[in-house]
């Protein structure tokens, strides 16, 4: 690689981390709430014996909403963007899942006996019902339907135009030529040096469409 390059590379890189590093209150204010969610985090996770000795699912929930909701803070940090939207609705999922997730484990800790078929249970049976009960949540939330008989994409099925394209109108102001006429000017074209530019192609194109419909 030549030398001179390499400064314009070295400067480039340098513009790129002063770009990221730009001070933004915005962003330095949201560091304290996940400060604050750490901590909540924290505190869920020292009275979490006690909390599970008053109501098993009020602790699995609890830690589930706080986990969850900091999981998508942390994202949304990294990624440069607030929505106060996908907060709440992670939080309420987390609320669910942890409630959920309390109840089914208690439930293979009381009715099987031992540990393989307890990961045997829970690696089929139980992966597969919570994969389906997010992706039940996730389309109630965002008003969209179920995928059906192959479907993938059911929002970009709701904004697809059902009307079919129209044709585009043939040009009516080509003036028409002769079969005689333009079969010399075929032959005279086909003389020509090549190089010809798409332009040309495009004119004599259009010429000899009116004729040979």
């Amino acid at each position: 690689m030549p030398e001179e390059v390499l400064p314009y590379h070295k400067e480039d890189k340098r513009l790129a981390a002063s770009e990221y590093e730009k001070y933004d209150p915005i962003r330095e204010r949201f560091s304290y709430v996940i400060a604050l969610q750490v901590f909540l985090l924290y505190i869920i996770y020292i009275y979490y014996d006690h909390i599970n000795e008053y109501h098993p699912l009020l602790a699995g929930a609890l830690l589930g909403a706080q986990t969850s909701c900091l999981a998508q803070s942390l994202n949304q940090f990294y990624q440069r963007t607030i929505s106060i939207s996908k907060h709440i609705k992670f939080y309420i999922y987390g609320i669910f899942n942890g409630a959920a997730t309390t109840f089914w484990i208690r439930l293979l800790v009381s009715q099987v006996d031992t540990k393989l078929m307890r990961f045997v249970y829970d690696q089929t049976f139980g992966g597969l019902m919570f994969q389906f009960l997010f992706i039940l949540y996730n389309c109630i939330w965002e008003r969209q339907d179920l995928p059906q008989d192959g479907e993938k994409f059911p929002a970009e099925m709701h904004t697809r135009d059902p009307t079919p394209p129209q044709p585009l109108p043939r040009p009516t102001n080509i003036q028409s030529s002769s079969p005689g006429e333009t079969d010399s000017r075929l032959e005279a074209f086909k003389k020509e040096p090549q190089g010809v530019g798409s332009f040309e192609l495009f004119r004599l194109d259009s010429e000899i469409l009116p004729h040979s419909s």
